[in-house]
């Protein structure tokens, strides 16, 4: 992994002395006029059955600068655990993290710019300090996820549910302090001004993008490796949220998200009636349906009425590897590879496995889902009571964070109705409690 990470701080050095100078949106730095009370109204912080719910409104500035106001101490707290991790687990330091920001800024709309500056001015950061947050996920490309859709004649009531697990290592520590940044996680309602009104499950670093928008749009990703990949576009956290702020149909939620794209990634989005499924690396997006051709390539198999995705394209030539990569991923590779006897590239049993293990649980309880179902499915395999070689698996990587698990939520985009759990302290969301919330109450919400 450090290997790769000083190629990856090579190739971005190298892009920065050599790449033409890019016009970039206006100069930020300076805080905007107006009173602390002005950029205040309209946002507030509660807490419900234990979760943190933070409610942002106005403009992109105002809501950046309520964001960095209300969550002030926790965000300072994780944005040095981050960096401490990030350092201390894979090298990366500020200075690379500045120099993927300085890339990516030519590619972000001026908007998100702004919120940027409203955090940072609450935050007392400058611009860049606070920037490099969102860039996280062009440096850290380690986090497992699945997630899926399921709607029509696999669901009981032909509603569609839309379940993700964002998984990677919770273990992100501060190592002076002790302080755990996955205790950071929280709901985000967000009014932007002349946008949609969303709700997005995030942290206290930055707002993240997985969410759900008052239209009915939902959207999930799961980071995919592939030879396809550059930093000379629009951050896929960045790009998720102006689908939540902009888009009102499908497809304009497919336009914006496959514009000024930048590394391996699978996106599942519905509009609460049908969801898609999007491959997507640099130069490639796919768009994928339920009942393609595509969808029964190995190692998948078409479920009536169900789109599903893991950590790999279903298409490896997509990603830029060759065509037989899954079938040779096998488990003695994986074993071998594991101790270190032999080096491959055949390296995806472990993913393909557990979307294997997830597509037999489906399959299981196809025509049967609900809310509550589809969330007791998800975290029954997580817990490995689905396939006992997979709990074995599970048992034996333990300490190396196999599965480890961020955020388990569920949503039905028609009634608005979220389950969803949470890592604390070190323990995944699959064993944690489950919360209860309806989207659009939370959007309705007033500070009382």
């Amino acid at each position: 992994m450090k290997t790769n990470t000083s190629k990856i701080v090579i190739f971005i050095v190298t892009v920065l002395f050599l790449s033409p100078i890019s016009v970039v949106a206006p100069n930020l730095e300076a805080t905007q006029g107006g009173s602390y009370s002005d950029h205040l109204k309209g946002g507030w912080l509660e807490v419900r059955d234990g979760v943190r719910i933070v409610h942002l409104n106005g403009s992109y500035y105002n809501m950046g600068y309520q964001f960095g106001t209300l969550l002030k101490k926790d965000c300072l707290k994780s944005r040095e655990a981050w960096l401490q991790y990030l350092k201390a687990t894979f090298n990366i330091t500020h200075t690379d993290m500045l120099g993927l920001w300085n890339i990516s800024k030519a590619y972000v709309p001026v908007q998100f710019q702004e919120e940027i500056q409203g955090r940072a001015d609450a935050l007392g950061l400058t611009f860049n300090d606070t920037a490099i947050m969102e860039v996280i996920e062009q440096a850290y490309h380690v986090k497992k996820c699945s997630h899926f859709a399921a709607w029509g004649p696999a669901t009981a009531d032909g509603k569609l549910y839309h379940c993700r697990s964002l998984d990677g290592d919770i273990k992100v520590i501060n190592p002076e302090t002790g302080y755990d940044a996955s205790n950071d996680q929280l709901i985000i309602v967000r009014h932007p001004e002349g946008g949609c009104a969303s709700v997005v499950v995030g942290d206290g670093i930055e707002v993240g993008g997985d969410g759900f928008n008052q239209h009915g749009i939902s959207m999930s990703s799961s980071f995919v490796p592939t030879l396809d990949t550059t930093v000379n576009g629009t951050p896929t956290g960045i790009r998720s949220r102006m689908v939540l702020d902009q888009a009102c149909t499908l497809e304009q939620a497919i336009t914006i998200y496959c514009s000024s794209a930048t590394l391996g990634w699978n996106q599942i989005i519905s509009d609460g009636q049908t969801a898609i499924a999007i491959e997507q690396s640099a130069n490639y997006n796919h768009v994928c349906y339920w009942n393609d051709s595509y969808e029964n390539m190995y190692p998948s198999r078409t479920i009536d009425h169900v789109i599903r995705r893991g950590n790999f394209f279903l298409d490896p030539v997509g990603a830029g590897f060759d065509k037989d990569v899954y079938r040779k991923s096998t488990f003695l590779r994986f074993v071998l590879n594991g101790f270190g006897f032999i080096k491959t590239n055949y390296t995806f049993y472990n993913s393909i496995k557990h979307y294997q293990v997830l597509n037999d649980a489906i399959r299981r309880e196809n025509g049967k889902f609900t809310a509550n179902t589809t969330m007791d499915m998800m975290r029954a395999v997580y817990q490995g009571k689905t396939n006992l070689f997979y709990h074995l698996l599970q048992t034996a990587l333990a300490s190396q964070g196999y599965r480890d698990t961020w955020i388990q939520w569920v949503i039905c985009p028609q009634t608005g109705e979220v389950l969803l759990s949470f890592s604390h302290n070190g323990t995944s969301a699959y064993v944690n409690p489950v919360h209860h919330f309806n989207i659009y109450e939370l959007m309705n919400a007033a500070a009382s």
